[in-house]
């Protein structure tokens, strides 16, 4: 039973998540055409959130530092997701985005994509951290939790569109990038 909702929770935020970063990037028209289905994007994307996650489990062991591992495990997660974040935009929009070309495009740009799409969440979501023993206020913490994920989903759109237009000079729909198949 707890597999099937870790499997629900995961396949429904891989379509959220290609839902929110398509009427970003290519405009309300896109969410239309959408029907909840499962694709090969969907499929590309959550097999690249299944290799980003595998590739960050080991920075967590970093907690096991005395006294600093929390705060040095936290960093080099959120300094990990903020360079190569740029990969799940890239593929929900159908452009080919390797985790090499999303750490090259973000090398200039290392400490706003840290700021943005690792540090903001974080600290949106740190005051939550003391509601956790107040029952009744589990429905505000829920509620408040997914609007911090909606906003990172968001800002890792945005961040990819500024990127790829002042690395290509095109939007992120134009022939800029090529295409994934």
């Amino acid at each position: 039973m707890m597999i099937s909702a870790i499997v629900f929770v995961f396949v429904s935020w891989c379509l959220i998540s290609i839902i929110v970063h398509r009427i970003i990037l290519l405009g309300g028209e896109s969410a239309r055409e959408k029907i909840i289905f499962w694709t090969r994007r969907e499929t590309w994307f959550a097999g690249y959130l299944i290799v980003i996650s595998i590739l960050m489990a080991p920075l967590f062991l970093l907690r096991l530092i005395p006294h600093a591992g929390d705060f040095i495990s936290w960093f080099a997660v959120a300094y990990l997701a903020s360079r190569i974040a740029l990969v799940l935009p890239g593929i929900a929009v159908g452009r080919a985005v390797s985790l090499g070309l999303s750490w090259r495009l973000t090398r200039r740009y290392q400490i706003p994509a840290f700021l943005i799409i690792g540090v903001l969440p974080w600290a949106l979501s740190f005051p939550l951290s003391f509601l956790s023993g107040i029952w009744y206020l589990v429905p505000v913490r829920l509620v408040a939790e997914l609007l911090i994920a909606l906003y990172t989903i968001a800002a890792i759109s945005v961040f990819y569109r500024e990127v790829v237009a002042l690395e290509y000079a095109v939007k992120p729909d134009d022939e800029g990038l090529e295409a994934s198949t």
